[in-house]
């Protein structure tokens, strides 16, 4: 008995010299469509030998080769013989080469790529996805504002966002809505006509943290441009406590901010200090939050 392969070389030979084989109906070549390369018969089928097996022809070549006739190990609809990517996963949506399309060319390919379209030269993630080292939801190629800290809310441009203008994010700003141009502390809110700083103390205490030594940095310079203003520093507490003690504190707040004025270059002769005790609030000291605001001292130019 003649081998498959020996049996396959006789009919490829044969169907290459024209001849035709005994298989119920005519068997002729095509040149050109769909079959090219395979016998067919007179109604346009394709020809199989015993075995099962599409019956080629002499110019047959692995180009032209049908998934119908060959084997597809991987199930991607290329033949084996011109697969140039074997081992496609299945239901890969796949070329004309067997390998799987990767529409937008970020190297992830579409059957796993969650963020189809990414632009051109965009660097991503293996899910296809531009990224976004900050993590604030705008991808590094559109992100003007790189290395956000993490939870505070951006704009589309990736930025903080600052909705009244006033120089404080919206995530550190206790006074939103502040009209255009008015000035502010550190915490959002406006100052006081002649104030140049605002720094808030902890409960009972008159210290000063880092905070408020850079907030009076800052009025250092001021006052130092102000030659011959005077500096006024107002003293504050909260409601806690009794009057007499508030009082005490609220002179201890203010002694204590002019001593760093005075550390910095700020002549004593220049300072006037009050202690104004629980009198003078600013918020509701109902609240933890409105008494914070409260326990403050306020530092500010007279002319």
């Amino acid at each position: 008995m003649r081998s498959k392969i020996g049996k396959r070389l006789m009919t490829f030979l044969s169907i290459g010299l024209g001849a035709t084989l005994t298989l119920g109906l005519a068997t002729t070549v095509v040149s050109a469509g769909p079959y090219t390369g395979y016998a067919v018969n007179s109604a346009g089928e394709l020809v199989h030998d015993s075995d099962g097996d599409c019956v080629r022809t002499s110019n047959w070549r692995p180009a032209l080769a049908i998934a119908a006739c060959e084997p597809d190990a991987d199930g991607d609809g290329v033949p084996d013989v011109r697969d140039e990517c074997p081992g496609t996963p299945k239901g890969a949506e796949v070329d004309d080469k067997g390998c799987a399309i990767d529409s937008d060319g970020d190297g992830v390919v579409d059957s796993r790529d969650q963020c189809p379209g990414t632009p051109e030269g965009v660097e991503v993630d293996a899910q296809g996805c531009a990224l976004d080292d900050d993590g604030d939801g705008v991808p590094n190629y559109r992100d003007e504002c790189p290395g956000t800290e993490p939870g505070m809310p951006v704009n589309d441009r990736g930025c903080v966002v600052d909705s009244d203008g006033d120089g404080v994010v919206d995530a550190n700003d206790e006074c939103p809505g502040t009209p255009a141009g008015t000035p502010v502390d550190d915490r959002g809110c406006a100052l006081e006509a002649g104030d140049i700083g605002t720094v808030n103390f902890p409960f009972d205490k008159s210290t000063l943290d880092a905070g408020d030594r850079s907030t009076l940095r800052d009025a250092v310079e001021q006052i130092k441009a102000a030659e011959d203003a005077t500096v006024k520093i107002a003293g504050h507490t909260d409601s806690i406590g009794t009057q007499a003690y508030n009082m005490g504190l609220s002179r201890r707040r203010a002694d204590a901010v002019k001593a760093f004025l005075t550390d910095h270059g700020v002549s004593a002769g220049r300072i006037e200090t009050r202690g104004y005790g629980e009198r003078e609030p600013v918020a509701t000291n109902e609240t933890a939050r409105g008494r914070a605001k409260n326990r403050r001292a306020v530092v500010s130019l007279a002319h």
